[in-house]
């Protein structure tokens, strides 16, 4: 008789996501196609350094190239398991800002986890796959890259600033997710007979000290017409996770950032605005009131969900949140706007 498939990938999955201490990370994302109206193909490439412990420690390092010669930007996020910081740099080593709060990245402003890929994608929004299993529909045995498959949809997730229907493939050998369609709203539709708005595929099922993860990957977005998916390709993203490394030792600094003297620091824990290592009358010190009460500053652009359109809101810290906020815009919009992870380079 063969094991309930909820049951079971629930077990592999928590056995999976919990074995390890810790794991560390290179993920690079290219941009191989991207067709746009006037026939313009740009190429970008996202490279990213990412460490999590089981105690909840992430440090997360982003470069992002459009392969001419104007210079990468660059951002990095820290937690150091209570306190988050959010570091802006001026080029690829000067910073330009840092926030402090207590959410990563932009987990605090968006659906979807700020993981790399494929990373993320054992997530569920914010939960990991084992935790929200329980709350799937079981839709059969399928198959991905001549692999057996049990598939699983989940309704309405939020990615972005959009709710999405979420169907996820796992392999039945290891339980780990191998391909991701997303739709804006199936409604009654079957997934098998509706174009999604975007798909993460593996290509590979890998194993790196005893765990499973697909080493290399694709993202696929699609052309939307009339609010529905077709069938041609807006953006397709190589993915490749090199430097996999499971149960390393990290010192604490790992997790926290060197503020550089003179950047200006935003902290919405201790609210207050202050420029670090310069004294009180020349650091414009402010004080007093709630840094997130202020009016959120949102930005939208067209993405690949079948014509909807995530976005990154971010709460403001008063007139330096505003400009806080327009330069995480700038470095994390084109991570958003494909909608399917962080992530797009998110994700």
């Amino acid at each position: 008789m063969r094991a309930n498939p909820t049951e079971r990938a629930i077990r592999d999955l928590a056995n999976e996501m919990k074995s390890w201490k810790s794991i560390s990370l290179e993920s690079k994302a290219e941009v191989t196609t991207h067709v746009l109206s006037k026939g313009v193909s740009p190429k970008s490439r996202n490279v990213e350094r990412y460490i999590e412990t089981s105690s909840g420690q992430r440090m997360l390092d982003v470069t992002m190239s459009d392969l001419t010669d104007s210079p990468p930007a660059h951002h990095a996020s820290y937690c150091d398991g209570s306190r988050c910081a959010l570091v802006m740099y001026k080029g690829t080593k000067d910073q330009g800002s840092v926030e402090i709060g207590r959410s990563f990245e932009r987990e605090g402003y968006t659906g979807g986890n700020s993981r790399p890929y494929p990373l993320c994608y054992f997530y569920v929004d914010k939960a990991p796959l084992y935790e929200a299993l329980p709350k799937a529909t079981y839709l059969g045995e399928g198959h991905h890259a001549g692999r057996p498959t049990e598939v699983f949809l989940f309704r309405r997730v939020r990615w972005g600033m959009a709710d999405q229907d979420f169907v996820y493939d796992l392999d039945r050998q290891t339980s780990i997710p191998i391909r991701m369609r997303v739709y804006p709203d199936l409604r009654d539709r079957s997934p098998d007979a509706t174009n999604p708005g975007w798909v993460w595929a593996a290509l590979t099922v890998d194993e790196v000290q005893g765990h499973h993860l697909p080493l290399r990957s694709e993202l696929t977005t699609f052309v939307a017409e009339k609010g529905e998916a077709t069938t041609a390709k807006r953006e397709v993203r190589a993915l490749e996770l090199r430097d996999v490394r499971f149960d390393a030792r990290f010192p604490k600094e790992t997790f926290w950032p060197v503020i550089q003297r003179g950047v200006q620091v935003y902290d919405s824990i201790k609210k207050k605005t202050y420029r670090e290592g310069m004294t009180k009358d020349k650091a414009e010190v402010t004080t007093g009131g709630d840094a997130s009460a202020t009016a959120s500053t949102a930005a939208t652009e067209p993405s690949a969900l079948g014509g909807s359109s995530p976005s990154f809101a971010s709460a403001s810290l008063g007139l330096g949140g505003v400009l806080l906020a327009t330069g995480m815009l700038l470095m994390l919009k084109r991570r958003l706007s494909a909608g399917p992870g962080r992530s797009p380079l998110d994700r």
